[in-house]
């Protein structure tokens, strides 16, 4: 109560979780929301999930779980950018755009988080409609990889755009086309094994 940022956030999970207390959530968002109020990152990332699925009384709120979670993200705190990539490729809180979300993916891969290599391709697969992009590259590092697919669907008569190493919907779409002939898997998805 004496205002200490780090102690109303331990005391907030307490009550969240019942833990030397009676679970209470409305004393639980209470103390966490003073606690991010000033700031304190762990309680702002909790406050921020509990706004988007509107838990302990908390009423949900996406835009303000982006505002907190873009905050942090800024703060360079690994999982805040990946959260922020997540809110980006799904347009909560936000307007989708696929290369915002894959720009956070990969400043959370570089700051150690551990987000999945094919999560970064997925976000064009999934929402391929989230960007104002006509493409955009998978930022493994393997464009080459894509390039050599693009040539090599080029030569057996599909059409995957210009052979750039950077994945469009037209690339996408010629996989599927190959890969429904080949009888693989039709996900759009460049591998190797492809």
């Amino acid at each position: 109560d004496s205002g200490d940022a780090a102690a109303q956030y331990r005391f907030g999970q307490m009550c969240a979780e019942g833990q030397g207390t009676t679970k209470n959530g409305k004393e639980a968002a209470k103390y966490i929301l003073q606690a991010a109020d000033q700031e304190f990152g762990p309680a702002r990332m909790t406050a921020a999930s509990w706004y988007l699925s509107g838990r302990n009384g908390v009423k949900k709120d996406e835009k303000k779980a982006f505002e907190m979670i873009s905050k942090e993200a800024e703060n360079k705190n690994p999982s805040a950018m990946f959260s922020l990539g997540c809110l980006y490729a799904k347009g909560m809180g936000v307007e989708k755009d696929a290369s915002l979300a894959t720009k956070w993916f990969t400043d959370a891969k570089s700051a150690g988080y551990p987000v999945p290599d094919d999560m970064l391709y997925e976000v064009n697969i999934m929402y391929p409609k989230s960007t104002s992009s006509k493409s955009f590259k998978i930022p493994t590092g393997d464009s080459t990889l894509v390039r050599n697919v693009q040539s090599g669907l080029t030569q057996l008569g599909y059409d995957p755009g210009k052979a750039d190493g950077r994945i469009s919907s037209k690339t996408i779409q010629a996989v599927k086309k190959y890969q429904a002939k080949a009888k693989m898997p039709v996900n759009g998805r460049i591998t190797h094994d492809l």
